[in-house]
């Protein structure tokens, strides 16, 4: 099987032309590829191979063969020399290789589905001499470069590469024009052309383009330097590679760059939560928690890129414990969330950490009346890249400044909160990515009262403090296992503390880790479906010793309180495993019908239960403005720990149970 595809000229040069033209390719099919494969590729997106110097000096032509390897996207995966050029020791191997790896192909198809192939492409360098007069015997000058430029992109200054440039003059009945590609490092050049003005015309795809006139001078050379600005910015990221598809009823998405404009938050990413519809915090305000269409605040599930975190934010919810340069966006589903979410009935809270992919160093430094952060990334060459921040308030050095020395409460340590994160990316091979991330935050508070009696009578301590803090270290593995097979497996470990003393007479010790695992497959079974399955298993052990005064009732128990029930004292070691598993289905049966089945099933340690939780949401495009939603699903929680001990709730518990509709 033979397919041709049409020549492309890489470059003409005024006053003489010199030209290198790439022969029509062709496949190399498996023998039975004729029955096979429905649709060869087709070359969409040429690049020019740079014409090597020595061999231009020595008026040297020669062709390449080479074996070109295209992915189901119609991608370079892989090119090799199959006949080398002869003669060799030119480059003209080296310039074939760099060229064709930027080349852009419609997909080969077996019955309408795209499949890799492999191709063969024959590269022919030619020259074409200077014409001269039949009466001259002067040999042919050469090709004297008198335009040459350099094309990066404006702030990042990474060079543009494989950009057509364009210069032409003259109106549309006498037109004169020539064009060149740029190369590896972004140049560009041009040979002979006449004195006068100019016009220069750059399209790079997603940038705007680059309209200049330029003047040549006789016997000068011009040498110009363009920037070319992104048409979309995004401050957080370089490349933005694919969209989430939308699947839950009543997700909100808010990005990176989102969040830096809503006002009221200063910056911070979490914070702006507590604005959204649905959302509310506790009386006061100053609180971590969230409520959620009135559930309790215990009900709503935090993550970090599905990672099971008892907190997100610092004390009193100043401040979240992720920096923005860290994040992706930030999912907030206030109900009706996916099968993948369980162990909880209220709403669900992730925080997807960015895809790290910098092209130089860069950073920032956020500085604020509250505290001080940094955020550090580069690339890692190949290999990936690496990013680090941290940030610590200074809220102790300011208060304990303003308070004086002969005050009757002296700040051992006043407020004060730090966090730090590191995120790496490595790419194990084509189709492996490995991702990093260890993060952790620390809050305390202590205060001193010189006098305990003049506090309360009885009173032998004047110590009051306070201690949270979280730590977290991940391990990714994403893995494309074929044609629309993807696998994504994590591995979190973390330890958790909480300490409160209250003049040295009430006490909360909790002390716990928790180890988590998450594998999810997810299978394009056709274009209108796609299946996700999936693992998620969760340990968890905690050491909690408290001696405190009796909690206040909650909802539904008797208000019947003796003398014996003022001070509570228990001491316990909790160890639950909590295993669960789901399935998901996305269907769209039409381009503006998508159907959402699912089910989840949890084991629940503490109260002995399984539970099987059906859930379904439905997106019905009326009309390019009108949308219909909607869901139904059940959801189970277990009662927390303070809840099945008898010395504070009641060990006969069962699970809660609740429907979202």
């Amino acid at each position: 099987m033979r397919s041709y595809y049409p020549g492309f000229l890489i470059f003409l040069i005024h006053s003489g032309a010199l030209a290198q033209t790439p022969t029509p390719p062709t496949t190399a099919p498996s023998p039975d590829a004729e029955t096979d494969i429905t649709r060869l590729p087709e070359l969409m997106h040429f690049v020019a191979a740079s014409y090597p110097e020595r061999a231009l000096s020595d008026q040297q032509q020669a062709e390449v063969v080479l074996a070109i390897d295209i992915d189901a996207q119609g991608h370079v995966e892989h090119a090799e020399v199959v006949i080398p050029a002869q003669p060799s020791g030119y480059g003209f191997d080296e310039a074939a290789l760099a060229a064709v790896a930027q080349f852009v192909f419609t997909p080969a198809q077996v019955n309408d589905e795209p499949v890799p192939v492999r191709i063969t492409y024959r590269y022919v360098f030619t020259l074409t001499p200077k014409p001269v007069e039949a009466t001259s015997s002067l040999p042919a000058p050469r090709p004297v470069t008198n335009f040459m430029g350099l094309l990066k992109t404006r702030g990042t200054r990474t060079p543009q590469r494989g950009v057509i440039v364009t210069v032409f003059r003259g109106d549309d009945d006498h037109a004169q024009g020539f064009e060149t590609t740029t190369d590896a490092d972004g140049r560009f050049r041009f040979f002979d052309l006449a004195p006068g003005d100019w016009r220069v015309f750059i399209d790079p795809p997603g940038h705007f383009p680059v309209r200049e006139t330029e003047t040549l001078t006789a016997g000068e050379r011009l040498e110009v330097s363009y920037l070319v600005e992104k048409q979309d910015y995004n401050p957080f990221d370089v490349l933005v590679t694919a969209l989430r598809p939308v699947r839950e009823v009543n997700r909100a998405t808010l990005s990176a760059q989102e969040i830096e404009r809503i006002p009221g938050a200063f910056g911070d990413p979490l914070a702006v939560v507590t604005n959204l519809p649905s959302v509310a915090r506790p009386v006061g305000g100053m609180s971590d928690e969230i409520i959620v269409r009135g559930a309790s605040p215990e009900d709503t599930r935090t993550y970090v890129n599905g990672v099971e975190v008892p907190y997100l934010y610092h004390f009193g919810g100043l401040r979240s414990v992720i920096p923005a340069g860290m994040l992706e966006a930030i999912d907030f589903y206030p109900g009706n969330f996916s099968a993948s979410y369980g162990r909880g009935t209220g709403g669900v809270l992730d925080v997807r950490p960015k895809e790290l992919k910098p092209e130089r160093l860069g950073g920032y430094a956020d500085v604020s009346i509250l505290d001080t952060g940094l955020y550090l990334e580069a690339p890692l060459g190949d290999l990936g890249a690496l990013a680090i921040a941290g940030r610590r308030s200074y809220l102790d050095f300011l208060l304990n400044a303003a308070i004086p020395e002969d005050a009757p409460v002296k700040m051992s340590m006043a407020p004060r909160y730090y966090d730090y994160q590191l995120l790496g990316t490595l790419r194990l091979s084509e189709n492996q990515r490995l991702k990093l991330f260890f993060y952790g935050a620390n809050d305390e508070m202590r205060l001193l009262f010189k006098n305990a009696g003049d506090i309360a009578v009885g009173l032998d301590s004047g110590k009051l403090g306070a201690e949270i803090s979280l730590h977290r270290g991940v391990i990714e593995h994403l893995m494309t296992l074929g044609p629309g097979l993807v696998n994504e497996l994590s591995l979190a470990i973390g330890r958790d503390k909480e300490t409160e003393d209250v003049f040295g007479t009430y006490h909360i010790y909790l002390t716990s880790w928790q180890e988590q695992l998450r594998d999810t497959l997810r299978w394009q079974v056709a274009q209108q479906l796609r299946l996700n399955l999936g693992l998620d298993l969760i340990r968890r052990s905690a050491d909690w010793d408290v001696h405190v005064m009796r909690p206040p009732d909650k909802e539904g128990e008797r208000a019947v309180a003796t003398d014996a029930d003022v001070v509570r004292t228990a001491k316990a070691t909790v160890v639950e495993n909590a295993p669960a598993a789901f399935l998901e289905a996305e269907w769209a049966p039409t381009e503006r019908l998508l159907v959402v089945p699912g089910v989840r099933i949890d084991r629940m340690d503490g109260v002995e239960e399984v539970s099987v939780d059906p859930r379904l949401t439905l997106r019905c495009g009326i009309s390019d403005a009108l949308t219909v939603k909607g869901g139904v699903g059940q959801f189970h929680q277990q009662p927390t720990d303070d809840e099945l001990h008898e010395s504070f709730g009641n060990p006969a518990l069962r699970s809660e149970s609740a429907w979202h509709t």
